[in-house]
């Protein structure tokens, strides 16, 4: 839910909860690091990345 009202509503004050991005981490390859997929208007939290944006390489979610 935090990463639909800071990704999805661009509220940075919520962004600063969720997890900071560990070195390790790489860029989702299904939102492509933007948190979100859909189309105009219809925009959903990443099922992969939950909404962060990156992954961690070995790690299942």
């Amino acid at each position: 839910m935090i990463a639909i009202g800071a990704n999805g509503f661009d509220c940075p004050s919520l962004r600063s909860l969720l997890p900071k991005r560990p070195p390790t981490a790489v860029t989702c390859t299904f939102c492509q690091g933007t948190a979100l997929v859909g189309i105009p208007d219809q925009w959903f939290v990443c099922p992969l990345c939950d909404g962060l944006g990156w992954r961690i390489p070995g790690v299942a979610y």
